[in-house]
């Protein structure tokens, strides 16, 4: 009986000692898991939400879904802090693009994976061309801070309209801006958008103090 009961305690304390490396094993490979997930997985899993973004051009809030890195509150790897300054930095070159051609052309590039080509297609657009009158004079006794707020309220609001109607925004020369329908995005009554949009404008402008819109 002695020997049994010898074998018994044996066999319980193997048996003991078998649960207690499993517990230990799996509290070491949780543990593992949990940093590879924190240092590997969360951050590639916010870079490509970062990527998806920036594949549909949401550039007004890409900076609110990305933080920077250094506010990360969980380390990463070498390799991916270097993957994350590669991708801000394409970024930020990709909305200074944007700041110098229309942004629905870049938005046609980068969605279909085009090579901007310089080229001629025909179509009928229509093209609507708008001025500030009686910007100068009244900005000459502004500073150039509040001439900058001003032309810039004032071109946001026509920017905003131009955008209502679909049109592509082509460019701004001072209080001028150049603006065009049909081209590159289809706009099936593109006359009627223009002329609408510059109705628009010139009800949003003229309602500021300063200055009226004249537009064509």
């Amino acid at each position: 009986p002695s020997h049994s009961r010898e074998t018994a305690w044996t066999v319980l304390a193997s048996t003991l000692l078998v649960i207690v490396l499993l517990l230990i094993f799996i509290t070491i490979m949780y543990s593992k898991m949990n940093t590879l997930t924190k240092t590997l997985l969360t951050p590639l899993r916010a870079l490509l939400d970062d990527m998806n973004v920036l594949a549909v051009l949401e550039l007004a809030h890409i900076d609110e879904d990305m933080p920077a890195t250094s506010t990360r509150p969980e380390p990463e790897s070498r390799e991916l802090v270097e993957l994350h300054s590669s991708f801000r930095s394409l970024r930020n070159a990709i909305r200074s693009w944007s700041k110098y051609v229309p942004p629905t052309v870049v938005q046609r590039l980068f969605s279909a994976g085009l090579e901007a080509q310089i080229g001629v297609s025909k179509v009928y657009a229509t093209i609507l061309f708008c001025d500030l009158i009686g910007f100068e004079e009244g900005c000459l006794n502004l500073s150039p801070q509040e001439v900058l707020l001003v032309l810039a309220t004032a071109l946001s609001t026509v920017s905003e309209v131009i955008d209502r109607y679909r049109g592509t925004l082509l460019e701004f020369i001072g209080d001028e801006v150049l603006a065009v329908f049909n081209a590159p995005n289809r706009v099936k009554h593109h006359v009627y958008a223009g002329v609408m949009a510059a109705l628009d404008i010139h009800m949003a402008v003229g309602a500021f103090p300063r200055f009226v819109s004249k537009s064509g």
